[in-house]
């Protein structure tokens, strides 16, 4: 009885390790618009780890200023946005626990004396649709390519 019972416990002691560690990942995303309400592409995102001091950098996606970072280390970020003609933003404070994820609404002021940019041109690959990029999101990080490069 007493070595069913130690290797229940043992076994359970395992299984309480192994799914605390699958949770052991954080995430920020979210999207960047100007005063305007439009979503602007090329922001340079960048989060940093004020403890370790860990940089993290992204661009914002054309169409819907997205911007996601997978696979962060549970701990305090901050979160600055920067684009040629408009002012810096940046975000901190942001607590973050193994599991958890935030999402940050940003919204850029132009400088004063600045042109608004030009509007993008839409490209074939801006055409092709939401089959033309795939993101396959694992829990330990994540993964963007075509959908050639993941059948290879």
């Amino acid at each position: 009885m007493r070595k069913r019972i130690l290797i229940a416990a043992v076994v359970l002691l395992a299984a309480t390790e192994w799914l605390a560690g699958q949770m052991v990942h954080a995430r920020i995303d979210g999207y960047v618009q100007d005063e305007e309400g439009r979503f602007l592409a090329g922001v340079e995102v960048t989060a940093t780890n004020v403890v370790s001091n860990a940089e993290t950098k992204v661009k914002s996606d054309k169409g819907n200023g997205g911007f996601r970072f997978l696979g962060l280390a549970p701990g305090t970020y901050q979160v600055s946005c920067d684009l040629e003609g408009y002012e810096s933003y940046v975000a901190s404070g942001i607590r973050l626990s193994a599991g958890q994820s935030t999402t940050l609404r940003v919204k850029l002021k132009r400088l004063p004396g600045t042109e608004a940019p030009p509007a993008a041109e839409e490209s074939l690959e801006d055409t092709a649709g939401p089959w033309k990029k795939w993101q396959v999101e694992l829990a330990i990080g994540g993964l963007t390519n075509d959908p050639d490069d993941l059948n290879l």
